[in-house]
C-alpha cells in the first residue's frame, strides 16, 4: 500500500502538477502542502521531475523548465541558486561489474550538493556526489562530475575551471559568454 501511495504522490507531482498549465506560485505551495522541501520563496518551473522529497529548494532558488532531479539521494539546492532548463541532477549510478553479461553492477548513490548564489547553465548534467561551491558558475552544455570551487567558472565535458570570480568587477551577462 505504501509504495501504491508514493507512485500516486509522484505521478501526481510529475504529471499534472508540472503542467505548464499550473502557476507557479501553485505549484509551490502544492508541494509544501504535499510536505516537499521547497522554501516559500523558491520557484520550480513547469515540467520539472521531483523523483523523491529528498530534494530541497532554499529560499530565492529557481529551478527553469524541465529540470530533472532523480532524488535516490538527498539533492540541496542552496539559496538564489539559479538552474537553466533541461538540467539534470542524477545522484544514482552504477558500479562496473566484472560479468560480460551485464556491466552495470550494484547500485550506488551519493548526493548532491549546490551551493548559495551559484549558477548552472541550461543542460547541464551533474552528476552523483558532485558539490558545486558557493557562487560557482557552470556553463550551458557542461557534465559535472567533480566538485566545483566556490566562485569558479567551469565550463565543458567533463567540466573543468576556466577562471575564478574572485576580484572580477565587471560580470558577463550570460553564462556562455563568460569566457
Amino acid at each position: 500500500m505504501r509504495k501504491l501511495i508514493i507512485q500516486l504522490d509522484r505521478g501526481f507531482v510529475n504529471g499534472p502538477l508540472a503542467s505548464p498549465l499550473v502557476l507557479r506560485p501553485i505549484r509551490r505551495w502544492v508541494l509544501r502542502a504535499l510536505r516537499y522541501n521547497v522554501n516559500a520563496t523558491a520557484c520550480i518551473a513547469e515540467r520539472c521531475y521531483l523523483g523523491s522529497r529528498r530534494v530541497s529548494f532554499a529560499a530565492g532558488s529557481f529551478a527553469n523548465v524541465g529540470c530533472y532531479f532523480d532524488g535516490n539521494a538527498d539533492i540541496r539546492i542552496g539559496e538564489n541558486v539559479q538552474i537553466g532548463m533541461w538540467t539534470l541532477m542524477v545522484t544514482a549510478s552504477h558500479e562496473i561489474s566484472a560479468s560480460n553479461v551485464r556491466r552495470a553492477g550494484s547500485d550506488v548513490a551519493a548526493p548532491i550538493n549546490v551551493g548559495d548564489g551559484a549558477w548552472i547553465g541550461a543542460r547541464c548534467t551533474v552528476l552523483p556526489g558532485v558539490i558545486v561551491g558557493k557562487g560557482a558558475v557552470v556553463g550551458a552544455g557542461s557534465l559535472v562530475t567533480k566538485e566545483c570551487e566556490p566562485d569558479g567558472v567551469y565550463f565543458g565535458a567533463p567540466a573543468k575551471k576556466v577562471r575564478s570570480l574572485i576580484g572580477n568587477a565587471a560580470m558577463p551577462s550570460a553564462v556562455g559568454h563568460v569566457r
